[in-house]
């Protein structure tokens, strides 16, 4: 019986002692990673000129609208804001005005009046993606402005993270 009983085990063993070969062959590595802040805020480009033109006889001339651009961003930071400011301030007699709409979760403060300082445009934007949010300028003048030919202002809309 003993005779039979050592080929069994044998039999047994010799895999085991084979896979602890396997054991030699196995490597592990520990993976680091990181992920940082992401504020990006791009726009579709340049609205067209906002051409003041009319008024009602006693009144100041009629505010005009731009609805032609909109914006996108990605963030993945909680509390973030866009503010909006002027390169160089507006002539006399004229405000140039802008009104973001807000992507879900966020508020838009509606139309905000622009200068050479951030003016928040939008608040509360927390971690999310969002395209084709549309931006409205409106460009006002008294009648103080008098005639004023065709110029520009940059403005820069800024994506800031948690406030």
């Amino acid at each position: 019986m003993l005779k039979f009983a050592l080929p069994v085990v044998l039999m047994l063993l010799v895999p085991c002692l084979a896979g602890a070969n396997h054991l030699n062959n196995v490597a592990h590595q520990t993976v680091s990673f990181q992920v940082s802040p992401i504020e990006e805020l791009s726009v579709s480009g340049n609205p067209g000129l906002i051409h003041v033109v009319t008024a009602s006889a006693g009144q100041d001339p009629t505010d005009v609208d731009d609805s032609s651009t909109t914006y996108t961003l990605t963030t993945n930071e909680a509390d973030c804001a866009i503010t909006a400011k002027l390169d160089s301030a507006m002539p006399t007699g004229m405000e140039l005005m802008v009104d973001l709409a807000a992507p879900t979760g966020a508020m838009s403060l509606g139309f905000v009046a622009l200068s050479t300082s951030d003016q928040n445009v939008v608040t509360g934007i927390s971690s999310l993606i969002a395209s084709g949010k549309g931006i409205t300028y409106r460009c006002c003048a008294d009648a103080s402005a008098g005639t004023i030919a065709q110029t520009s202002r940059t403005v820069t809309l800024t994506l800031l993270g948690e406030r």
